[in-house]
């Protein structure tokens, strides 16, 4: 049965206060894991300052196919488009907007002097380039215009700042923007029905009310310009229907799915919903490149990271989303030969060490260009993380599938690892790779036994030989993955007195020194199969390792509640794989007070201090949280209710989807 509609009513985002402080008003996140963009308190787009959108988010209009290939061979997604108001409107006498999470609708409502709207946006999640506006309005005067322009300026991590070039043409009821933003080349089609008419300057359209009362729809088909006719096409048909936010919500019913959880602290049960809803709405059953970790709120980032994409992909699989799952798998599978040429390229290896910042485009000049922008391109760790994607989509997944489209990857990356490792005079097999990386960024490079890369062998070999043999397939490579696994990775190279393993062999290990937590990789990102007595270690010892500080910190009151990235979420996560539910609900207590997610409990930030909203990573490392904590599988055997916290009350899970075809439901409390 689908996800009940008191939970979805619960965790509506329901705003009756206006927000006088609009440098610290989340804006709310509409997209359907193709194209959208967050919508500020207006319901439209006006946030400019790079510096405030920090933490209220970016208001953009973003598309997964539009992108800039810049510097160094990489791509990021760069924005659309921005959609505001002809003039400013300042503060209303009466306001509300409402967040619909079982039909994908944002709705403001606005009432000012002389004036008043209101904006229902929706994006379809079937009809992935379509967002659908309704307005309504009353007004005394003229009612000002919804302007649809390109950005002022895009400031890109690489190629420094681009600027847009624009060209508009419009019709009465449609129209055509064009955008150019570096290398990318986007389109918006535009059409409208009622009062609503379209007008073109040259370089924007104007949405422009023809009547002191009255409404309408706009209707955008967005992507990019190779595909404008499709998109015009696609304007038109929405435009046809009576009702389009009928056929979005069904559609959003469908792809919420089957699979829940009910939570008895509503706070949770709420955040576990909204969470759910931001991660559909970031990643879509599409064969391309993943969106980045904030989608198509445009913020950080615009690139793919298939790390972070690793920790989502449990979530996804456990409620039931293999079909986005996948999707992804499909798309590293249809990479494959030019990321090997890569591989070849900058390591000298054979197999596939997949990019860190993954091309969007075919990427054959990924870091051809010189010197690379920054060491973190080379965190060899990462060969494991698509290869994990792929082997839990095959294992979720019918032979013939797992054989054609994930087996190639898992077995890319157990040949690049086979290729990386060295036995050494101590009869271990250790890793020293030029160029490389750690996963804990404050590590340093070039440096040997990187623990992460370690523990990404040993999983690749594990699961390359297990994926193997389920697939009644040999390899010339088995013996030596075997022999490896036999002897053992040097681990005990990296070995501390305390009792826990350092980053890597060349690093000092100092307390609160690392960026990440990589001892607790057996516990959170690579499943083992086993939990050793140093990971057991480094978990008790978890806020020695790593960061708990930052000098710049805003005030005393903090101390000690600072993480960097996804490091909250990791120890929350880890809590729930050592079956430790009170350190569960000790670690989730952390989020508010460490500023990890916003006040109103709707999503979580990149890093602690309100620092980059919409950050699916950590969303899907806390719904594997609550998702594990009433159910798992991380050992091997499903348990139940190990690690839930007795400050939640009673728990449930429904539809939960296990290796095999297995679909579990039960309760714990």
């Amino acid at each position: 049965m689908p996800i009940p509609a008191a939970i979805l009513d619960d965790a509506r985002i329901d705003r009756r206060l206006w927000p006088d402080d609009q440098a610290t008003h989340l804006n709310l996140l509409v997209a359907n894991g193709r194209c959208g963009g967050c919508f500020d308190a207006w319901g439209l787009q006006h946030a400019a300052d790079p510096g405030l959108s920090r933490r209220t988010s970016r208001t953009v209009l973003m598309h997964a196919e539009v992108f800039h290939h810049g510097r160094h061979g990489i791509d990021g997604l760069v924005p659309l488009a921005q959609m505001r108001w002809s003039r400013p409107l300042g503060r209303p006498r009466s306001w509300s907007q409402v967040q619909d999470l079982a039909s994908g609708s944002l709705v403001t409502r606005w009432q000012g002097d002389g004036l008043e709207y209101e904006l229902r946006v929706a994006a379809d999640p079937q009809r992935r380039d379509l967002l659908v506006l309704a307005w309504t309005w009353q007004s005394s005067a003229e009612v000002p215009s919804i302007v649809l322009a390109a950005v002022d300026s895009h400031e890109t991590d690489y190629s420094g700042i681009l600027m847009p070039l624009s060209e508009a043409a419009a019709t009465r009821t449609s129209g055509l923007l064009r955008v150019a933003l570096g290398s990318a080349r986007g389109a918006v089609a535009v059409t409208t029905t009622g009062e609503v008419e379209v007008q073109g300057d040259g370089r924007s359209l104007r949405l422009v009310a023809r009547t002191r009362t009255g409404s309408g729809r706009v209707h955008l088909a967005m992507g990019p310009q190779e595909r404008s006719s499709v998109l015009e096409r696609l304007a038109a048909s929405a435009a046809a229907e009576s009702d389009p936010f009928s056929t979005i919500a069904a559609a959003w019913q469908k792809r919420l799915g089957d699979a829940y959880v009910e939570v008895g602290d509503r706070a949770v049960q709420r955040m576990w919903v909204r969470w759910l809803a931001q991660v559909l709405a970031t990643y879509a059953p599409d064969e391309r490149c993943p969106m980045p970790p904030m989608g198509c709120s445009g913020n950080a980032w615009g690139y793919h990271f298939p790390q972070d994409l690793s920790y989502i992909h449990p979530a996804l699989l456990r409620l039931g989303h293999l079909d986005v799952v996948q999707a992804h798998v499909a798309f590293y599978r249809s990479r494959l030969a030019t990321q090997e040429q890569v591989t070849r390229r900058i390591y000298g290896k054979d197999g596939v060490m997949w990019a860190w910042e993954f091309p969007i485009g075919e990427g054959a000049d990924l870091l051809a260009d010189g010197p690379p922008p920054n060491p973190f391109q080379y965190e060899i760790h990462n060969a494991a993380y698509p290869a994990r994607m792929s082997y839990e989509a095959a294992i979720h997944s019918d032979p013939a599938w797992a054989l054609a489209q994930a087996w190639p990857v898992v077995e890319a990356s157990a040949r690049f690892f086979v290729d990386c490792v060295v036995m050494g005079a101590d009869g271990r097999w250790g890793i020293q790779v030029t160029p490389s990386m750690g996963q804990d960024e404050y590590g340093g490079a070039d440096a040997p036994d990187y623990l992460c890369a370690l523990f990404a062998a040993e999983y690749t070999f594990t699961i390359a030989l297990d994926l193997a043999r389920r697939l009644g397939l040999s390899h010339p490579l088995a013996e030596r993955w075997r022999s490896v696994l036999a002897a053992g990775l040097a681990y005990d190279r990296l070995r501390e007195p305390q009792g826990f393993r350092r980053s890597n062999a060349r690093v000092t290990f100092s307390a609160n020194s690392q960026k990440h937590p990589v001892q607790l990789n057996p516990l959170t990102f690579l499943p083992l199969g086993h939990i050793d007595a140093e990971t057991r270690t480094a978990w008790q010892h978890r806020r020695t390792v790593c960061s708990v500080e930052r000098r710049n910190m805003a005030h005393g009151g903090m101390r000690g509640s600072f993480y960097d990235g996804w490091t909250l979420p990791a120890f929350t996560l880890a809590a729930a794989r050592m079956g430790d539910g009170e350190a569960l609900a000790r670690e989730w207590s952390e989020l508010p007070i460490s500023q990890n997610i916003d006040r109103e409990g709707i999503t979580v930030y990149e890093s602690c201090g309100f620092w980059q909203p919409y950050y699916t990573t950590s969303l899907g490392l806390l719904l594997q949280v609550v998702n594990d904590a009433l159910a798992n599988d991380w050992l091997g055997p499903i348990t139940v209710g190990s690690a839930w916290p007795r400050q939640w009350g009673r728990g449930a899970f429904h539809g939960f989807r296990f290796p095999g075809g297995v679909e579990r439901h039960g309760s714990v409390g």
